[in-house]
C-alpha cells in the first residue's frame, strides 16, 4: 500500500511540474517507435533479394515494398534496400541520443525541484525540526537520496518508453503471424512470473539500504566535524573503524542491491531466448517463409528486450521507492513542525520586550520554563545566570521565536511576537554565540551574509565596535582575509569578535550574546567586554554569563534555577543578600 502511493506521488509530481517536458519525450519516444518499427520492416525485402533474386516467392512485405517503390520509380535492387535501412537505423540512433538527453535534462531538473521543495520546507519550519532531526539522514537525503530520485525518473521514462516500444513492436509479429507471436509472447510472460517477485526483495533492500546510507553519513559527520578531539584524545583508530563499519555495511547493501537489480535482466534473457526458439521451432513445422520467420524473430527480439528493460526499471523503481519515501517523510515532518508566523512587519520596539507568564517544555520531557515572567526595557542590559540546564538557553530560543511557548505569550510592545513576520523579527536581532559559526570565506564575505546590501563603511563601522580592527590590520589582506572553515585561522576570540562585528552589521534592535566570552582568555574578554560596555549606551542587550564578573554593569539580573526565575534584582541588591547570586560571587571569589 505505502509502495504504490510513494510511488503514484512520484508520478503525480513529475507530471504536474513538468508535463511540457514529459509531452516532447512522449512524442519522440513515438517518433523513434515508428523510426524502428520502419527499419525492421525494411530489412525483409533485403533477406528476400538475397534468397530469391528473381524477386519470385518473396513475401507480402515485400511486395508491398515493390509496389511502392515502383510508384514512385525508384529502382528495386539490393543496394536501395540497404541504404533505406542504414538510413533510418542512423535517424533512429540520433533520436534515441535526444531522448537520452531529454531523460537526462529531466532527471536533473526533478532534483532542483526536489531540493528547493525540500528547503525551502525545512527552512521554514521550527527548530524542533532541526533537533529532532539526525544530521546525517538530512546529509543523506541531498547527497544521495535525492540523486536517487533524480534517478528514478530515467528509470520511469525508461519504463514508460519500453513498455510504448514493446506494444508496438508487437504489431509487426503479429500481423505476420499471430499464431508463432502468441506463443512466443504467452512463454515469454510465464516466464517472468517469478521474476516480479523480486520486486518485494528489492523493495526491503532499499528501504535498509537507505537507513543504512543516513547511519554511514552521520558516521562522516561526526569524524570530520570532531577531528581535532578525536586526535587530541588519540582516539583516531576508534572512530576510523566505527565509520569503516557503517561505510562497509552500506557498500554492502549497495553491492547486494546492484547484483539483484542485474541479475533480472541476465535471468530473463535466456528464458526470453527460449520463448523466441520454441516459437520459431513451431513455425518451421508450419512451413514460414524464411524472411517471415527472420522478421518476426528480429521483432519478437526487440519486443522482448524492451519487457526486459520494464522488468529491470520496475525493479529498480521498487529498490529506490525508500528514497521517496524517506524523502517524502522528510518534508511531511517538516510541515508539521511549521514555524508559525504572522504578518505584521517588524522594524523596531519603542517600550520592552516582556515574558509574560510564560511556559515551554520540550516535547515527552520536564525540560523546559515555567510560569517565566520577565521584561526585557529597551535600551538596558538584561542578564541571564544560573546554572547549567537552568533554562536560560531556551529561553533565548523564545525570545528568538525557534519554539512557540506551551502558555503565556513573549510579547513586544504588547504585541505577540508570533503575529510578526518572524524572518522580519529575526533580521534585526544579533546573535553572537559561545561557539560562533564562522564560513569558510573572507571576513567581509562573513560579515555580509546578514546583510547583502552592507557599505564598506558599514563593515567598517561594526568592525571597529566590536575591536575587530585591533588584529584585522595586521592581516595581509585585511578584511579579505580568507579565516578557514569556523574560523580556523584565527584565535577563539578574534573570532568571537568577528562573530560580533556580524551581528553589529544589521544594526540590532536588540543583540543577544550567549555566553560569548565563556571559552576566552583574559585578553581577549577584556575586548569583548570593552565592546559590550561600549555597544550598551545605545543597544538594548540580552546577556547569558557565567562569568558574572562580565555583567557586573548590567542594568538587571535574573537568576535562574530548574526553568524559573528565583531571584532578579540588580548587582549590587542580588550582592548585598543572602541569595543564590552571592553565593554565586563567593564560589568565583569576587
Amino acid at each position: 500500500m505505502i509502495r504504490g502511493h510513494h510511488i503514484d506521488s512520484m508520478i503525480r509530481f513529475t507530471i504536474k511540474n513538468f508535463w511540457k517536458f514529459l509531452l516532447v519525450l512522449v512524442a519522440f519516444n513515438f517518433l523513434q517507435v515508428l523510426i524502428t518499427s520502419s527499419a525492421i520492416l525494411s530489412a525483409v525485402p533485403i533477406f528476400d533479394l538475397i534468397l530469391h533474386p528473381d524477386l519470385e516467392g518473396v513475401s507480402a512485405v515485400t511486395n508491398q515494398v515493390i509496389i511502392y517503390f515502383k510508384k514512385w520509380n525508384i529502382p528495386i535492387t539490393l543496394t536501395i534496400f540497404m541504404v533505406v535501412f542504414g538510413g533510418l537505423t542512423i535517424v533512429r540512433n540520433v533520436v534515441s541520443l535526444f531522448i537520452h538527453y531529454c531523460t537526462l535534462s529531466l532527471s536533473n531538473k526533478v532534483m532542483v525541484r526536489l531540493q528547493s521543495h525540500a528547503l525551502n520546507n525545512f527552512f521554514y519550519a521550527n527548530w524542533s525540526f532541526f533537533s529532532e532531526t539526525g544530521k546525517g539522514t538530512l546529509f543523506n537525503t541531498f547527497t544521495a537520496i535525492m540523486p536517487g530520485i533524480g534517478g528514478s525518473i530515467q528509470n520511469l521514462a525508461a519504463l514508460y518508453s519500453s513498455a510504448l516500444q514493446f506494444l508496438t513492436f508487437l504489431i509487426i509479429p503479429f500481423s505476420v503471424s499471430w499464431e508463432m507471436s502468441s506463443i512466443a509472447i504467452l512463454c515469454g510472460l510465464v516466464a517472468s512470473t517469478p521474476i516480479t517477485l523480486i520486486n518485494k526483495l528489492s523493495y526491503k533492500m532499499g528501504i535498509k539500504n537507505t537507513q543504512l546510507g543516513n547511519d554511514h553519513v552521520a558516521s562522516l559527520e561526526e569524524l570530520l566535524g570532531g577531528t581535532k578531539i578525536i586526535l587530541g584524545y588519540g582516539q583516531v583508530k576508534l572512530f576510523v573503524n566505527h565509520y569503516l563499519q557503517k561505510y562497509k555495511a552500506w557498500q554492502t547493501s549497495t553491492l547486494h542491491r546492484s547484483v539483484v537489480n542485474t541479475g533480472v535482466g541476465m535471468l530473463y534473457e535466456p528464458l526470453a531466448l527460449i520463448s523466441l526458439m520454441i516459437a520459431i521451432f513451431l513455425a518451421l513445422r508450419w512451413n514460414y517463409a524464411v524472411s517471415e520467420i527472420a522478421i518476426v524473430f528480429f521483432s519478437l527480439k526487440h519486443a522482448l528486450d524492451h519487457f526486459k528493460t520494464i522488468l529491470n526499471n520496475k525493479n529498480a523503481l521498487a529498490g529506490l521507492r525508500g528514497n521517496y519515501i524517506q524523502y517524502q517523510r522528510l518534508v511531511q515532518k517538516a510541515q508539521t513542525f511549521k514555524q508559525k508566523t504572522g504578518s505584521l512587519s517588524f522594524s523596531s520596539f519603542q517600550e520592552s520586550i516582556v515574558f509574560q507568564n510564560l511556559s515551554f517544555f520540550y516535547p515527552n520531557t520536564e525540560t523546559g520554563v515555567k510560569e517565566l515572567s520577565v521584561t526585557i526595557p529597551k535600551g538596558q542590559t538584561i542578564a541571564l545566570v544560573g546554572r547549567s540546564g537552568a533554562g536560560k538557553s531556551t529561553m533565548i530560543d523564545l525570545l528568538i521565536g525557534f519554539y512557540e511557548p506551551s502558555q503565556g505569550a513573549v510579547l513586544v510592545d504588547g504585541t505577540p511576537l508570533h503575529d510578526f513576520d518572524i524572518a522580519s523579527y529575526r533580521q534585526k536581532l544579533g546573535y553572537v554565540a559561545q561557539d560562533p559559526v564562522l564560513l569558510n570565506r573572507s571576513i567581509k564575505d562573513n560579515l555580509l551574509w546578514v546583510k547583502e546590501g552592507a557599505t564598506d563603511q558599514e563593515l567598517l563601522d561594526a568592525c571597529q565596535k566590536a575591536n575587530v580592527i585591533e588584529f584585522m590590520d595586521r592581516l595581509e589582506k585585511g578584511i579579505d582575509t580568507i579565516i578557514g572553515d569556523r574560523g580556523v585561522r584565527l584565535s577563539g576570540g578574534q573570532c568571537q569578535r568577528v562573530a560580533l562585528a556580524r551581528a553589529l552589521v544589521v544594526q540590532p534592535q536588540l543583540l543577544i550574546l550567549d555566553e560569548a566570552t565563556s571559552a576566552l582568555d583574559t585578553e581577549s574578554e577584556r575586548f569583548i567586554q570593552n565592546s559590550i560596555e561600549e555597544l550598551a549606551k545605545s543597544t538594548t542587550i540580552v546577556v547569558i554569563a557565567h562569568r558574572l564578573s562580565t555583567i557586573a554593569k548590567a542594568d538587571y539580573i535574573y537568576v535562574l534555577d530548574e526553568g524559573q526565575v528565583i531571584e532578579e534584582g540588580t548587582y549590587e541588591q542580588l550582592q548585598k543578600q543572602s541569595s543564590r547570586f552571592s553565593k554565586m560571587l563567593q564560589m568565583q571569589n569576587l
